[in-house]
């Protein structure tokens, strides 16, 4: 099978093979270090490990911390109140996705 080098998938991540994992290293760090975007080993087409920059690293760490803080709270909520938590929690998702989604510069104004 041919080298396929990194390759940028869909989603902006630079991803290359197990493979040419070795080959490709340096390159994909750079990649990672410069652009700031994740980078990924896959095998047989599927991502297995990630490589990130210390930043997101760090912050998804302080993320997690939160989220688990937050979860925590929730589970001393009623059931009630944590049903309309969910739902609010996942309106505020889909308007952020979207908005981080629109170009730069477009609006919801037209």
């Amino acid at each position: 099978m041919a080298s396929k080098g990194i390759e940028i998938a869909e989603d902006g991540v630079a991803q290359v093979s197990m493979t040419d994992a070795r080959a490709q290293l340096t390159r994909l760090i750079r990649m990672v270090r410069e652009d700031g975007e994740a980078g990924a080993f896959t095998e047989r087409d599927e991502r297995r490990a990630y490589v990130v920059t210390p930043k997101f690293y760090e912050q998804a760490m302080k993320d997690w911390g939160f989220a688990d803080r937050v979860w925590a709270t929730l589970d001393r909520l009623p059931a009630d109140a944590r049903e309309q938590f969910n739902e609010a929690f996942k309106q505020v998702v889909v308007d952020t996705v979207h908005q981080r989604r629109r170009p730069a510069g477009d609006s919801d104004d037209s």
